[in-house]
């Protein structure tokens, strides 16, 4: 519980009106600007390589843009479920298995208090940062069929950036981090609305992307 709580723990409710200092939560930005990387500038490398023979075998373009999405979410869930499995090993070597968190958790996070708001915290730290970035995956995805891979990229950034500077359920990096959870904050992000807006999100970009990959110019690219 601890290992968990401290990976996904993001960083507090920051306002500078207060004197507080802003802090950069790392492990937030390098799990979610890594992903973005690994999302990279595949499905465009792809369909300008052999990408273009499929599409003229198959002559249906929903069939590869259901593929990249498919490729996008599997990478998503593989990169967690690497990082799960990584915690478990971790769990194992630090002396054993359990799902509360201990009062020693303060001397190392920024989750100072051993018993949260809410004891129904596991499935924030386990399922919203996974769906919060297959989200933003899938609005990448979308994006590169209007920009460039590179132009995707700092869309996505900015939002993981400015999710850890700005707290509001409009930047839904925020649904990433403990800290903002409602498990740890009162009044923070309940678990059901941000999934739901997460798998929403998701929907819609995979919905909106297909729709422009409809119109995109194959020949004009290479």
């Amino acid at each position: 519980g601890d290992i968990v709580a401290y990976v996904f723990q993001g960083r507090k409710l920051y306002n500078p009106t207060e004197g507080d200092a802003f802090t950069i939560p790392f492990g937030y930005l390098l799990m979610n600007l890594y992903l973005a990387y690994l999302v990279g500038n595949y499905p465009v490398k792809d369909l300008l390589g052999y990408g273009q023979q499929i599409l003229l075998r198959t002559r249906r373009r929903s069939r590869w843009w259901v593929s990249k999405c498919l490729w996008c979410a599997g990478t998503v869930l593989s990169f967690y479920l690497l990082g799960y499995l990584v915690m478990l090993a971790a769990a194992a070597v630090s002396g054993g298995f359990s799902l509360a968190l201990t009062p020693e958790i303060g001397a190392y996070s920024e989750l100072y208090a051993a018993d949260p708001v809410s004891r129904d915290w596991l499935p924030s730290a386990l399922l919203l940062p996974a769906a919060t970035s297959l989200a933003l995956s899938l609005l990448q995805l979308a994006l590169m069929t209007v920009v460039k891979p590179v132009g995707a990229y700092i869309v996505i950034a900015v939002v993981v950036a400015a999710s850890a500077y700005f707290y509001t359920p409009l930047l839904i990096g925020n649904y990433a981090m403990l800290l903002r959870n409602a498990s740890f904050l009162e009044g923070g992000i309940a678990f059901w609305p941000a999934l739901l807006v997460d798998l929403g999100i998701a929907l819609a970009a995979a919905a909106a992307g297909f729709l422009a990959f409809r119109r995109y110019d194959i020949l004009d690219k290479v």
